[in-house]
């Protein structure tokens, strides 16, 4: 355990409606400071800065929408929600952003139009959606309740749900972090199951098939606390521009039970012939108390756009000691051929179990198109811990190119979280003491050489960078030029070529762009060696 303190700073809302009643005090999650870290077993955990307390909410949230730019660093959370009582549910609309690269220790509340992203009012805005990468900088929010549609769906109280993207750039503002204008569902052209519920789809399964561009989510429950409104059918949105027509499929093969609360990760193997969906666990519908499922099923889309559902459980040699799980996040690492399950509604009653998970698992698809394979769940951190609280409905998002899993809040029983964490698998021992979770976006320092006192005129100068490139050509690419000069134009040319060199024609030596004026390009606009700095 290494604990390291960081300061961390508080935002503020901008814009809200009327005030209300104050919820209490939340306890604190955790005694890891931000910048703490947690060994597990086979995992190592990273506490990022925690979301903000605004003007209406305590910062703890639950069900929200996540997402992630991997190339930029870039996290972002909306959304979500605090229950405040058995019966009260408080929903938040705020948009918040961070960039991962050391050089914020607080979110960013984002301010957004009126008109895009979620209803903004008063206890409106988004809960319990699905969160789905659809690309490296697109991320869409599925379903929900309490204003995701903005009117799109209900037009009069904006309540509904929806489906809205969300473009993750390279920046924790609002120019880079940016609802799609106009994004939202055919409301009127939705299947009769949906439109007859507003879309209010709660704790659906979500992924995104990239082979036939769709969104393909289904389950869920049309009531907040009623198993009987849990449902089985299964859906896919296709994006026509900003607009999303949603068409019902209808799969082969045994339906799986009405359930919510499942977690879905879509699994393509092309060489193997693995083309579909796999489905984790969930809590059964149909009755007033809906059993945890300890189940595992595959929408096979290998032979049809339909699919077809086969319930795959007892390929799982392990699986009464991986238990059920509910309203946890998993995600799909296409590289490494694994799926991974976090957090998350559990089963207490296997080894170093808990109602809440704290831990990581893990399960090798690899040999998933073989029948007769056998696949087996691998514990990387176990789901009862002391150090970080157990939680359901943090948003399932993974990072793919540095292969680490974000915790954002997340809920246990009436107590939402506003810590953040990163998880990354397989990493232990002192390479988790060392471990920097900004390192892969830190800026690096540009190297700036001062000019001799007095320079030996037999000896050309040192190359120098203008301070004006810094934020507008990439830190990489002034290193290099600086550690290779002969590569740029211009290097050690005189000022005016067609003059002999001497102490009026001195030898160019600082890095610039050719035209000031303009944005750097390394086509159109590419770094030159001047004499002076404008």
């Amino acid at each position: 355990l290494l604990m390291l303190a960081t300061a961390l700073a508080v935002g503020q809302a901008a814009d809200a409606a009327s005030p209300a009643q104050a919820s209490p005090a939340q306890p604190s999650p955790t005694a890891i400071p931000v910048g703490g870290k947690i060994q597990a077993e086979n995992a190592c955990y990273v506490r990022l800065p925690d979301l903000p307390r605004t003007r209406y909410h305590l910062g703890g949230r639950y069900g929200g929408f996540g997402a992630y730019n991997a190339k930029t660093g870039v996290l972002t959370y909306a959304g979500g929600a605090e229950k405040r009582t058995k019966k009260n549910v408080v929903t938040s609309y705020e948009l918040m952003a961070i960039e991962l690269d050391g050089s914020m220790d607080a979110w960013n509340v984002v301010p957004y139009p009126q008109t895009v992203g979620y209803s903004r009012a008063w206890d409106s805005g988004c809960r319990e959606m699905a969160s789905v990468s659809i690309g490296e900088a697109e991320w869409v929010s599925v379903a929900g309740t309490d204003g995701c549609d903005n009117g799109n769906v209900e037009p009069v109280r904006k309540r509904g749900g929806d489906i809205k993207l969300l473009t993750v750039g390279d920046a924790a503002d609002a120019q880079s972090v940016r609802w799609q204008t106009r994004s939202g569902v055919a409301a009127d052209a939705l299947p009769p199951v949906l439109a007859s519920g507003k879309m209010k789809l709660l704790q659906s399964f979500a992924a995104y098939d990239s082979v036939r561009q769709r969104v393909v989510f289904g389950e869920g429950t049309f009531g907040a606390t009623f198993e009987q409104k849990a449902r089985s059918e299964v859906y896919q949105a296709v994006r026509r521009g900003a607009v999303w027509s949603v068409t019902q499929l209808r799969p082969g093969g045994p339906i799986p039970s009405a359930r919510f609360g499942s977690c879905a990760a879509y699994v393509y193997q092309k060489d193997e012939g693995v083309d579909g969906v796999l489905v984790l666990g969930g809590q059964e519908g149909g009755t007033l108390h809906g059993r945890p499922l300890a189940e595992v099923w595959w929408l096979d889309f290998s032979k049809g756009a339909n699919g077809t559902w086969s319930d795959v459980t007892a390929r799982f040699a392990n699986m009464k000691d991986f238990g059920y799980r509910r309203g946890g996040a998993c995600a799909y690492d296409a590289e490494t051929k694994t799926f991974y399950s976090w957090m998350g509604g559990a089963d207490e009653s296997i080894p170093d179990g808990s109602k809440h998970s704290a831990g990581m698992w893990r399960v090798d698809l690899t040999s998933l198109g073989d029948p007769a394979a056998t696949l087996s769940w691998e514990r990387l951190a176990k789901d009862k811990q002391t150090q970080i609280e157990g939680r359901a409905l943090t948003p399932s998002v993974w990072d793919p190119v540095n292969k680490r899993a974000f915790v954002i809040g997340g809920r246990n029983g009436l107590t939402e979280y506003s810590d953040v964490w990163v998880i990354y698998p397989g990493v232990t021992g002192q390479d988790c003491v060392d471990l920097d979770p900004y390192a892969p976006f830190r800026q690096p320092v540009v190297p700036t050489q001062a000019p001799p006192p007095t320079q030996d005129p037999s000896q050309p100068p040192a190359p120098e960078a203008c301070s004006f490139l810094q934020g507008r050509v990439p830190a990489a690419v002034i290193t290099d030029a600086i550690a290779n000069p002969g590569k740029i134009p211009g290097w050690l040319e005189p000022a005016n070529p067609n003059l002999p060199a001497g102490p009026g024609n001195p030898p160019r030596h600082q890095l610039s762009i050719v035209n000031p004026g303009l944005p750097w390009h390394p086509l159109y606009n590419s770094l030159i060696y001047k004499v002076g700095c404008p």
